[in-house]
C-alpha cells in the first residue's frame, strides 16, 4: 500500500516546481547551462565559497539582498553545488521563516533535517538536476555506473544523482544510504511504481551486501541478485520478488549507498 500523502510531500512538490520555474524563466536547455552563481545573483544574492565553521552552508538575508557562504574547502565541486542549491531554496521558499539559515552536512547532504530542510534539499535537487532534462537521459537500467556518468554531465555528487534517478525511474526500485558500525539506514528513497516501504531508520540485515560493503562506487561490480529476505519480509504464500543489489561505500563520509531493483 503507497502510504497517504503528507503536507510536506505538498510542500516538497512546491519546492520542485519553484526550481523548475526557475530553470523554464532561465531557459536552460542544457545541463552546463546551470551556473548557480550567475542565477543566485540575479536573484539578489552573492554566492561565496571558502572555510565554514559548524556548517555546510549560511544565507543571510536583508529585504532584496542576501549573502550565501559554503563550505568548500575539503568538498567535491558536486557538493558544494549542491549546497548552494540548498541555500538558494531556503532564500526562494522559506523568506517568511528566518532571515537566517546555517545548515549542517547532515541536513543538507544526509537528508537529516527537518521537513524545512527536506524542502531545501528538494528545490536544490530540481535545480541541479531538472526533470524534463534528466529523465530523457534515463536509461533502460539503473546502476552505479550510470548514475556516475549522469553526475558527470550535470556536475552534481553522485548521491542526490542516485535519489533523482532513482524517484524519476519506471523501474521498481529504492535507493537506500546507511552509516555506522552497524549500517543503520539513514534515509531512503523509491520510485513511482515501487509500493514497499521501509521503516524511518533501521539497521540493515547482515545478509544483504550492504552490511559488509567496501567497494568504493568506481569500482563496483553492478547490481548482483540477492536473497529477498535480506531487505523484505515476506509472508507465507505472498509473492516474492526476485531482489537485485548493488551497494557501494563513500570512504570520506562513511555511508553506504544501496540501489535495490525489483523484478517479477
Amino acid at each position: 500500500m503507497i502510504p497517504a500523502r503528507t503536507k510536506n510531500d505538498a510542500d516538497i512538490e512546491a519546492a520542485r516546481a519553484a526550481a523548475s520555474a526557475l530553470i523554464d524563466y532561465y531557459a536552460i536547455a542544457e545541463p552546463g547551462q546551470i551556473s548557480l552563481h550567475d542565477i543566485a545573483y540575479d536573484r539578489g544574492v552573492i554566492v561565496r565559497e571558502g572555510q565554514l565553521r559548524g556548517a555546510e552552508g549560511r544565507l543571510v538575508r536583508r529585504g532584496s539582498k542576501g549573502i550565501i557562504r559554503v563550505r568548500s574547502d575539503d568538498a567535491y565541486p558536486g557538493r558544494v553545488r549542491f549546497a548552494i542549491g540548498h541555500e538558494l531554496g531556503h532564500w526562494e521558499r522559506h523568506q517568511h521563516l528566518s532571515q537566517y539559515w546555517m545548515c549542517t552536512s547532515d541536513e543538507i547532504h544526509a537528508y537529516a533535517g527537518s521537513a524545512i530542510e527536506q524542502q531545501a534539499n528538494a528545490f536544490s535537487s530540481e535545480l541541479l538536476m531538472p526533470t524534463r532534462l534528466l529523465v530523457p537521459r534515463l536509461g533502460p537500467g539503473l546502476s552505479v555506473s550510470a548514475f556516475r556518468t549522469t553526475a558527470e554531465e550535470f556536475a552534481a555528487s553522485l548521491t542526490p544523482v542516485a535519489s533523482r534517478c532513482v524517484e524519476l525511474s519506471d523501474e521498481d526500485a529504492y535507493v537506500l544510504f546507511s552509516t555506522g558500525d552497524d549500517r543503520t539506514v539513514s534515509w531512503w528513497t523509491r520510485s513511482k511504481r515501487a509500493d514497499r516501504k521501509f521503516p524511518k531508520q533501521f539497521a540493515i540485515r547482515s545478509e544483504s551486501f550492504a552490511s559488509c560493503a567496501t567497494v568504493p562506487p568506481d569500482r563496483s561490480p553492478g547490481p548482483q541478485k540477492v536473497e529477498t529476505s535480506a531487505w523484505f519480509d515476506i509472508r507465507h504464500g505472498e509473492y516474492e520478488p526476485e531482489v537485485w543489489e548493488e551497494s557501494v561505500y563513500f570512504r570520506n563520509l562513511d555511508i553506504v549507498m544501496t540501489l535495490l531493483i525489483l523484478m517479477e
